[in-house]
């Protein structure tokens, strides 16, 4: 399915950009029965996962509208500090614990903006909190506008002029002494678009019934990652955003849930259960994919590599990304920083497991005569092979059958 961010620039005053600020779209533009938490959230994980931060951004900060909930429950942090301006929206009504949430974002080094601000807003500890102060120049006069710069300027805040239309009111923004400026006047939000595959339903519910249990297994949540190709890209890629990168290159999926912790995996399962209620089937090619894996990880196991079955695993899972996602192996793989024996792999150049994947391709294709050359240095047989496909295909079965 495709999946949208609409994308529209900030420039400061020598007409350069700033940022980008990031606003929801479905398939029929921004109207649908979605709340305001359930549209963060599509644009959060959009960004990180389907679209990727440097095609979103290039290097800019993005401005993206939080909901009360959605800063209670820590949702800000998935990006760095480095990128993401927090967006207060205007009809937030403050408590405590989104006021402590607010501090403690400004402590971790957050830019925090207030939204469609006029001199109607009220909450003094807002205000006293924020960087950045956005004046709706479509919903103000002249008047009002220079008022708000004089009346909040002592808070040490920057103005950003949003809803400019004409050269005129630019002109004017900057007589005021606003700092950064948007609006159609500039430019008008671009759509960016992007691929999306559904998750198994039944993997968040597993998932996540590990993660409240009192001590949760990274092994087990393997067992439930590996089963679906959706959610193990979704993964991968979420672990490269800059809220998480490392210098580590992955090696297997535990490799990823670890990165992350239980408690970021607990809140990006939860976010992807929100936005994936729909009942897709899989798809034939991600079928492949799992039959590969689990056939990759089963000779491996019987070889000098068997440690290394879980990197087998991945291998299988990824051989049809390129495929799957419609994009070129080269394109997928900067998005993931995974281990340079993996990708040689991938890209079938020389290297620990690349011989085996071509097997099990070579076996889907019924060219068995190519097969035995390819499996003698590992000790393996042809009817073993052949075995271990038919336990994958046994395996992939029941993962759908119990759905």
């Amino acid at each position: 399915m495709n999946v949208h961010v609409a994308r529209q620039p900030i420039f400061d005053k020598n007409m350069n950009v700033f940022a980008y600020e990031l606003l929801y779209r479905s398939e029929h533009g921004f109207n649908d029965d979605k709340d305001g938490s359930q549209k963060t959230g599509e644009v959060v994980f959009n960004t990180l996962v389907n679209l990727g931060l440097d095609n979103m951004l290039g290097g800019k900060k993005a401005f993206i509208n939080f909901t009360k909930d959605t800063i209670d429950d820590e949702l800000p942090k998935m990006f760095s500090n480095e990128i993401l301006v927090v967006e207060i929206l205007e009809d937030v009504i403050p408590d405590e614990t989104f006021l402590n949430q607010c501090k403690m974002l400004k402590d971790q080094g957050y830019v925090l903006a207030l939204d469609d601000f006029d001199s109607s807003y009220s909450y003094e500890d807002v205000i006293g909190l924020v960087d950045i102060i956005k004046v709706d120049f479509l919903s103000t006069t002249v008047r009002e506008r220079e008022e708000l710069v004089k009346k909040y300027s002592t808070y040490n805040v920057k103005f950003l002029a949003e809803k400019v239309e004409t050269k005129d009111e630019f002109e004017e923004a900057i007589s005021l002494g606003y700092d950064y400026f948007q609006g159609f006047f500039f430019s008008k939000p671009v759509l960016v678009s992007g691929n999306d595959f559904r998750v198994f339903n039944n993997t968040y519910l597993l998932l996540l019934s590990e993660l409240n249990k009192e001590e949760p297994s990274y092994d087990e949540l393997e067992q439930i990652v590996k089963k679906d190709f959706s959610i193990t890209f979704k993964l991968l890629k979420l672990v490269n955003s800059a809220a998480f990168y490392s210098r580590n290159r992955i090696t297997t999926i535990r490799h990823a849930l670890t990165m992350l912790g239980f408690k970021e995996l607990k809140k990006w399962f939860s976010l992807l259960m929100i936005r994936d209620v729909g009942d897709d089937q899989p798809k034939e090619l991600t079928r492949m994919s799992l039959i590969r894996a689990k056939m990759l990880e089963a000779m491996l196991k019987q070889t000098h590599l068997k440690s290394h079955a879980s990197e087998g695993f991945l291998i299988g899972l990824l051989s049809l990304a390129d495929v799957i996602l419609d994009r070129r192996m080269e394109e997928i793989i900067t998005d993931i920083p995974l281990d340079d024996e993996i990708i040689k792999a991938l890209f079938k150049e020389e290297g620990l497991y690349t011989d085996l994947l071509i097997v099990v391709e070579h076996y889907e294709k019924g060219e068995w005569e190519e097969i035995k050359p390819l499996i003698d240095p590992f000790m393996l047989d042809f009817l073993d092979v052949s075995n271990y496909y038919l336990e994958a295909i046994d395996w992939v079965n029941i993962i759908e059958n119990s759905k």
